[in-house]
């Protein structure tokens, strides 16, 4: 019943909060992924090569300048990527460690029982 669960769940020592953000999901955040990590890693350039006497780097013959600033976005939405990653890794493991604990709680109630003497 609920009761059991709201006792077992308040035993593996998460909080309500802790719980939510656990299996609860913010519309807001929800969205589709344009590029995944491997297609961004393909995307980037960053090194390229520039004639002295010229102002365009020589592969995507844009002026330095616009390189530079594109491979640092590049760099940024790798990286960004990458913390995602972990943050979902480290997110889908308390989610393991819970899902753990309840089961083990679920059990130890359901194999508990009180008997009142009146």
């Amino acid at each position: 019943n609920s009761e059991t669960i709201r006792r077992c769940m308040e035993m593996t020592g998460f909080d309500e909060k802790e719980l939510a953000d656990l299996f609860g999901v913010d519309d807001k955040e929800v969205k589709e992924d344009e590029f995944d990590l491997t297609a961004a890693l393909e995307k980037a350039s960053f090194v390229d090569t520039i004639k002295p006497n010229e102002d365009k780097v020589y592969e995507k013959r844009v002026a330095k300048e616009v390189y530079a600033k594109e491979a640092k976005a590049a760099y940024q939405q790798i990286m960004d990527l990458i913390d995602r990653f972990q943050k979902l890794s480290d997110l889908e493991e308390k989610r393991s460690t819970l899902l753990a604990e309840l089961d083990t709680q679920i059990k130890v109630s359901n194999a508990t029982t009180f008997i009142e003497i009146a």
